[in-house]
């Protein structure tokens, strides 16, 4: 275990100390936290106080079943015009709340809790309610908690569904 005090992280800067752990890794290429967690959401541009409470979001434990979508592509989701947004609750198309349930539950889902994670939108939390008519997951901007990563637009989505 190596300590390193440090003036900055996270791009800020900032005249207070930290002390940052550093990991062993296999291989010659040093992996670097920052710069992983930048290729998931602009984890550089929030402020030092909301920091830890966005690194949560990556902690969400899933609820039991189907509750881990992680092939997913970013098209299946749509972020919605601030105007178009309900309340800061998302839509799942009801054909997809069907089929992701159906076999599950005798009494139908109306809802999901859910954290979903793409570089394309960034890291977004909250409750999605099922909607006739739509053919993406439509998310309010209120949902976004940390904005789309500046360094990868790779095309990748995961949804974790905490509780329905």
């Amino acid at each position: 275990d190596k300590s390193h005090r440090c003036n900055t992280f996270w791009g800020r800067g900032s005249s207070q100390q930290i002390t940052l752990k550093y990991v062993q890794t296999n291989g010659e290429i040093p992996w670097n936290p920052q710069e992983e967690l930048e290729k998931v959401a602009d984890f550089e541009s929030l402020p030092r106080h909301k920091l830890s409470a966005r690194l949560e979001l990556l902690l969400t434990p899933a609820m039991k079943g189907p509750s881990l979508f992680d092939d997913w592509d970013v098209s299946m989701f749509e972020v919605l015009p601030e105007e178009d947004s309900y309340m800061g609750c998302g839509f799942v198309p009801d054909t997809l709340m069907k089929e992701l349930y159906a076999a599950r539950r005798k009494s139908p889902i109306d809802s999901l809790q859910v954290r979903i994670f793409a570089p394309r939108i960034g890291i977004a939390k909250g409750m999605l309610t099922s909607k006739l008519g739509i053919d993406k997951i439509q998310i309010p901007p209120s949902m976004i908690k940390v904005g789309p990563s500046r360094k990868n637009k790779d095309p990748w989505a995961v949804m974790v569904v905490k509780a329905a």
